[in-house]
């Protein structure tokens, strides 16, 4: 069986492409998508191949004050207390560390809201994304059909250093191989997609 080979560049915009030599030279046909742009919402898409309005995973947190894992900080009015930034990232890593989340994606987000909403939101998004759930609510993913067919395959997750890293993973590679380069993201946040810094990793 030949491999079949999946890339996610997260972040990547359609015509950013021509930077890319390689990817510049193939017969791309651009597809219009309606998906919101939060990769975590791509992720449950490209997985299950529903819409986000079936499977609902639009974010890392969702809306949830009764699971919320923070919601006893209500009790002791934490947002009372002058904290500085430090003590909050350490009451937030322990407290999602106690209920699991410590794989998932999301201190930023939730550390840059007032404390006293913290305990409004509940996690959405329970296992990293490099480690794909075979279900996402009623759906199975793509990787959970693999598995129940005995069809090997490999996720590849690249946030730094992706080249090496994808090289070091060829001796791998099974039916399916999923790639996640994570790297342009965070530059295009930072410079601008148009920017000479991304252009040069894109290139």
């Amino acid at each position: 069986m030949i491999p079949e080979l999946a890339v996610f560049i997260d972040g990547l915009k359609p015509e950013s492409v021509e930077y890319m030599e390689f990817l510049n030279t193939l017969n791309l046909k651009r597809i219009k998508t309606e998906l919101i742009n939060y990769s975590n919402t791509c992720h449950a898409s490209i997985y299950t191949g529903v819409y986000p309005n079936k499977h609902k995973i639009q974010f890392i947190w969702k809306y949830s004050p009764n699971t919320s894992p923070f919601k006893f900080l209500r009790k002791f009015k934490i947002h009372k207390i002058p904290c500085s930034k430090t003590i909050l990232k350490l009451i937030y890593h322990s407290i999602t560390h106690l209920k699991g989340g410590k794989n998932v994606y999301g201190a930023p987000y939730l550390l840059n809201i007032p404390v006293d909403k913290w305990s409004l939101f509940d996690f959405d998004v329970v296992k990293h994304w490099g480690k794909p759930n075979t279900f996402l609510g009623e759906y199975p993913t793509i990787f959970g059909i693999l598995e129940r067919n005995n069809v090997d395959y490999s996720v590849i997750w690249a946030l730094k250093n992706s080249i090496s890293i994808i090289k070091k993973s060829f001796s791998q590679l099974g039916a399916l191989n999923y790639i996640f380069i994570g790297e342009l993201d965070p530059l295009s946040h930072k410079f601008g997609q148009n920017s000479p810094e991304v252009r040069n990793f894109l290139q």
